[in-house]
Formats: structure tokens, C-alpha cells, sequence
């Protein structure tokens, strides 16, 4: 007979008792591919060695009826041994670098230490040194690695399946815990805390200045950025889902300026400008056509920067087919103020308004006939700017009149201030 060896000096029986495994012994019972790999002591055997075969390592005589290795197998054993382990090691393999959540946590990262010089420490381990922390001899990690399986994603040996999903695991992966990822989790930007929430899409705040300062350099490109794919993606979750404000029975306004004496602006050009015409606006780049409405009369002076050298025509608009709206009104806190910024110069491109033109651009793209947003003068309004509509079918203007503004002023004295 080749060398033998006794189950007790099997050199993993350490590992199953530190992960508190049942004994080897006891499984080779209930585990056919552990058994088939086995030698038991059996009356045939105990005869033929006169009850004298002892273990090779330990020297230690074979009793009756146990279970021992012989040379020729033990390869085979350790096989499906490290397969037992594997299956049991990844109870803790929460993450792996395959993830879709740990690609977006490695972005953030590479952004959070563009912008702010940090280094992230969120590196997760490893996979040597996860086996290491769980009590794998060194010499047998690469036999187990083949084995392990992610619980998040899938990747790598299904034990119950006998198979491998996705892709195998080796020594290039690394290996995350919850607490590796915890303070990527948690969001923020409070405002988008529900919709991390509701549509697995987390955005933080570095992420969109990221995103901001990507989109003054590439103003076109913004579908190529991460983050802007991740905005498409929430708006179209948004839309299908229908989360969005109907639009319907209300009044809304429109004005603009001309010099006193002009003629009186007619209803029919009260509509957006022409495409090709138009300034850079808050939601449409320059050139393209949006029409800008605000719910509240009193403020439109403010929104079109009037002058008192200048007369103001307001058009009153119906609504006669209820519009698609997403509603960025409820953005109050840190998105909200990024969405609000003006523009700091009176330059013919606005940086400040790439990053929702970007959104009104997607919006159009998927469906959504316009966007409502809280007005940026000093009062409690709420402007839209619708994108697809139909003319006298979805809207109408019901009339256009001149308003006379009074313009009042406060002064101060700063010297006694």
C-alpha cells in the first residue's frame, strides 16, 4: 500500500475548526466527492495489516472503521476539500471588484482624489490576504481562490450549481466588506437621498461638481462621464415609473420687454424664439428653442431684467392637455443650489447653465415636455421650461397685455452702517 495519512494530520483540519466547521471526519460521511477520495479501515483491511497500519506523519496506529488517505488521492481530496472551504469563506466575500457598486465606488474615488487631493482608503484587500484573515494556509490559497464566489454579484464557483458564473476568481481581484462601502453609501446631497433609495442610483456631491467642471471642457460629451450616465439613467427610471408632475389646470405667464413707443408684442410671438435664435438659457443651449413660463405674474419684472426705460408685455397661458414634468422644485439643499447658480458673466456661453442643459437635453430625449424649477430671484415662484409641446394643442395663449412696473428703491447710509 502507498503512504497513508490520518485524517488528524490532514494539514487543513485547522481551518475547519478555526471557521468553526463541522470536523472533516464527519463530513466525509454525508459528502460523496470526499468520500470517493477515502480509504476507511474496514474488517477486509484490519486483517490484511494484522490491525498495524499506522499513519505515516503521525506514526499512529489506524483504528478500526476510520477514515485515512492514501498518497495517490490526496490531490484529488484536497480538490474538493478546498471547494468546502471556498463555499464556507465566502459567506464573508460580501463584495468583489466585479461589482457594479464597487466600479462606481472606485470612480468616486479616482473624482474625490482629482478634486480634492485625498487619497480613498477604500481599497478593499486583496484576495491572498482575505484567505489569509480566514485561516488559509499559505500553500493552499491558490487552491481555494478558484472556489470562492461573491455574494453580491455572483462571480465565480456556484458550489450548489458545480459550475462557475461569470468568471473565476484569482489573485487580481480584491475583496470588500459593508464597511469598506458604508461611507460611499451615505448620501450627501439630502434631496437626492430618495431616489438613492428608491432607484439604486447614488450621486454625491463631489460627483456632480466633478461632473460640472467635465462638462466646461466637454460640453457634448456629458453621456460619456459616468456621471452623466448615471443622471440619464435616473430621469428614465423616473419617467417610466411615471414619477413625474402632471401639469394641468393652471395658469401660467410669460413676459417680455420692448422699448417704449415699439408696437405691442402679438400673442404669435409670444412662443419660444426660433431655433437658431435664442440666447444660452438656464434649460436650452444656444440656439435651441425652450419656452419659459413662470407661475407667479408678480416676478416676471425680475426674470426678464426689466428697465424702467421699457414697456412689459405679459401673455397669460392655458394648459390644455396635461404635460410630463419632472419636477426639480423640491431640490432645496446642495443639488438644488448647484441647479440654481447664475451666471457670473455676461458671456454668450454661460458655464453655469451646462450642467442643466445637459439635464434638459435628456429630458427631451426621454419623454418629459418640460422641467419645473424653483425660481432664482429673491420670492416663493416656481418657473418651467417646457421642452415638446404642441402649439394651440397642449397649450394656448388665452391673451397678451402691457403692464405698467413700479420701481421702488431703499437707500441706506453706509457711513453710519
Amino acid at each position: 500500500m502507498n503512504k497513508i495519512i490520518c485524517l488528524n494530520c490532514f494539514d487543513l483540519n485547522e481551518t475547519f475548526h478555526l471557521l468553526d466547521m463541522n470536523p472533516l471526519e464527519s463530513m466525509v460521511n454525508y459528502v460523496e466527492d470526499l468520500e470517493k477520495y477515502t480509504c476507511i479501515y474496514n474488517e477486509d483491511l484490519f486483517s490484511k495489516h494484522k490491525g498495524k497500519l499506522r499513519c505515516s506523519k503521525c506514526q499512529e496506529k489506524i483504528q478500526y472503521e476510520d477514515y485515512f488517505l492514501e498518497n495517490r488521492k490526496i490531490a484529488d481530496f484536497i480538490t474538493e476539500v478546498c471547494k468546502i472551504i471556498g463555499g464556507e469563506v465566502s459567506r464573508y466575500l460580501e463584495y468583489c471588484s466585479k461589482c457594479e457598486i464597487i466600479k462606481e465606488l472606485n470612480v468616486f474615488n479616482r473624482i474625490k482624489e482629482e478634486e480634492t487631493g485625498q487619497e480613498t482608503n477604500d481599497d478593499g484587500l486583496p484576495v491572498y490576504d482575505f484567505l489569509k484573515n480566514h485561516f488559509i494556509p499559505e500553500e493552499y490559497i491558490h487552491l481555494v481562490t478558484p472556489f470562492l464566489q461573491c455574494r453580491c454579484c455572483g462571480t465565480g464557483y456556484d458550489s450548489r450549481e458545480h459550475h462557475v458564473k461569470k468568471s473565476s476568481f484569482d489573485e487580481s481581484f480584491r475583496v470588500y466588506t459593508q464597511h469598506d462601502i458604508s461611507n460611499y453609501l451615505d448620501v450627501d446631497i439630502e434631496e437626492m437621498a430618495q431616489y438613492a433609495e428608491k432607484y439604486y442610483i447614488n450621486l454625491r456631491k463631489v460627483e456632480i461638481t466633478n461632473f460640472s467642471t467635465f462638462l466646461r471642457k466637454n460640453a457634448m460629451l456629458g453621456l460619456k462621464h459616468s456621471v452623466g450616465q448615471q443622471l440619464y439613467k435616473l430621469f428614465e427610471k423616473m419617467y417610466i415609473e411615471k414619477d413625474y408632475s402632471l401639469l394641468e389646470d393652471i395658469k401660467l405667464y410669460r413676459g417680455r420687454t420692448r422699448n417704449t413707443g415699439t408696437e405691442k408684442i402679438s400673442d404669435s410671438q409670444m412662443w419660444n424664439p426660433p431655433v437658431g435664435v435664442s440666447s444660452h438659457g438656464r434649460y436650452n443651449l444656444v440656439g435651441s428653442s425652450v419656452l419659459y413660463l413662470t407661475d407667479n405674474i408678480h416676478y416676471i419684472p425680475a426674470e426678464v431684467n426689466y428697465m424702467g426705460y421699457q414697456e412689459l408685455d405679459i401673455a397669460t397661458i392655458s394648459i390644455k392637455q396635461p404635460l410630463k414634468i419632472l419636477d426639480l422644485s423640491e431640490m432645496y439643499g446642495e443639488f438644488g443650489r448647484i441647479l440654481s447658480i447664475s451666471p457670473s458673466n455676461n458671456n454668450v456661453l454661460k458655464l453655469e447653465y451646462l450642467l442643466t442643459n445637459f439635464i434638459a437635453e435628456c429630458c427631451k430625449e426621454i419623454g418629459f415636455q418640460g422641467i419645473k424649477y424653483n425660481g432664482v430671484k429673491k420670492g416663493n415662484y416656481k418657473n418651467y421650461a417646457l421642452l415638446n409641446y404642441n402649439k394651440d394643442i397642449d397649450i394656448s395663449i388665452d391673451s397678451t397685455e402691457t403692464y405698467k412696473v413700479d420701481i421702488s428703491y431703499n437707500i441706506s447710509n453706509l457711513s453710519h452702517s
